[in-house]
């Protein structure tokens, strides 16, 4: 599925995420502290997040980012090397006023991206060498805009996902558009490995798509999965570990995956991906060295073709991080598995992280009432309603409950802005 998952948060905080760790709701000195919003009413709808920022889409339209911003990605007008812990509104494209008539958000490794509710895209942060953009200049690291500006010619946008370097809309007639890199031929235009195309063009094999996603990280061999209307999932990009679930080492065109059916969403990691099914299982495929597939009390080098994740019913959403994976359950609790290594899983005792791997999902301890859940690079967020819950690495502020940037290895209360 696409990254960013669904988030319903009363506006008790408007940004979702800001200013300070000191605080008084959970236990002890390091409980982040809520903060009434200043708009009552508002909801969080959506999260994203990669490996050096986060975006919240409230339900007003409006955006907020937190994090680095040495691109511009955090939507100000400007360049900054110091992270910023605390959210702070994207602007429009003058930069006088707030960026508004949002529907859905998403970023790639240093770039974000935003769907109007009229179906256009707004695109900040990186160009890049790939052409992030859409506007089709390519070749210059250096280029992109602080403040958000439009991909001419995509329109009839729902969604939006990115990877490091290429970028994916789904249109709501089911088609599919790419632009980008194409270092792995994940373009999925048949022509093998071609310089970056800095425009979008449709993946003309695919109609009738249901859900899109592309793989996470900054090093990773990128790959893409998208649901089709008979509900199989077709891949396509770089096939190491085995991402693409049907033996290839590559492909340059959408290919089935093996061994999976009547799926309802799928999301992809660095080296490993998953497919939520119709009955509420999981399969998980690729890359197993940190136990992210659930699949066994040992951890495999990887599978080749889907397998069951192990231990796990009733699951309402997925979502991959880079080497481990998240579950929300419809009971409103949430399963985690894989790498541990920054305390991502939320199941260690703070001051006491971090066990190196859970190979079977494990609870994530002290959370109930969760309506959604998003992996990212090390980090994980989740949205219980009336307030929401970060944990795992602070790297670049991500945690968004301001400073001192420290790594929490149990969930911790995400302020909102004053």
């Amino acid at each position: 599925m696409l990254r960013p998952f669904i988030v319903i948060l009363p506006l008790l905080v408007l940004s979702l995420f800001a200013a300070s760790q000191a605080g008084a709701s959970g236990t002890g000195p390091d409980a982040a502290r809520e903060v009434k919003s200043e708009t009552a009413g508002v909801t969080v709808k959506q999260i994203a997040s990669s490996g050096q920022f986060a975006m919240a889409l409230l339900s007003d339209g409006h955006v907020e980012a937190w994090g680095l911003n040495d691109y511009g990605q955090l939507g100000q007008g400007f360049i900054s090397s110091s992270p910023r812990t605390t959210p702070v509104r994207v602007k429009s494209a003058t930069g006088a006023g707030a960026l508004a008539n949002v529907k859905s958000i998403a970023v790639g490794w240093t770039t974000a991206y935003a769907v109007m509710s009229n179906g256009t895209v707004r695109v900040w942060g990186q160009n890049g060498y790939s052409g992030m953009h859409g506007n089709g200049d390519v070749g210059d690291s250096e280029t992109g805009s602080t403040l958000p500006v439009t991909i001419n010619g995509l329109t009839n946008v729902k969604e939006i996902d990115a990877t490091y370097g290429t970028a994916i809309a789904l249109h709501k007639d089911g088609t599919v558009s790419i632009w980008g890199d194409d270092s792995w031929g994940q373009l999925g235009d048949g022509e093998g490995v071609t310089p970056a195309t800095g425009l979008p063009v449709k993946i003309t094999s695919l109609t009738g798509i249901k859900d899109v996603d592309g793989s996470f990280g900054f090093i990773g061999r990128p790959f893409f999965l998208a649901v089709r209307g008979d509900a199989k999932v077709v891949s396509w990009g770089d096939g190491f570990y085995n991402t693409l679930g049907n033996g290839r080492s590559s492909s340059f065109i959408p290919r089935l995956v093996n061994n999976l059916a009547n799926v309802t969403a799928v999301s992809a990691g660095e080296y490993h991906a998953m497919a939520l099914l119709a009955d509420r299982t999981v399969k998980a495929w690729a890359d197993d060295t940190y136990g992210q597939l659930g699949n066994s009390v040992d951890t495999y080098d990887h599978a080749p073709t889907p397998v069951k994740v192990k231990n796990l019913t009733g699951v309402k959403a997925i979502s991959a991080g880079t080497i481990f994976s998240l579950a929300l359950l419809t009971n409103g609790e949430a399963k985690a598995w894989g790498s541990d290594y920054s305390g991502e899983l939320g199941n260690s005792v703070e001051n006491e992280c971090c066990t190196d791997k859970f190979p079977l999902p494990v609870d994530v301890k002290d959370l109930t009432g969760i309506t959604s859940i998003v992996a990212a690079n090390g980090t994980s967020f989740a949205s219980l309603g009336s307030s929401a819950r970060s944990w795992g690495s602070d790297g670049f502020g991500k945690l968004g409950n301001g400073s001192p940037i420290e790594d929490k290895p149990v969930p911790v209360r995400i302020k909102s802005l004053p």
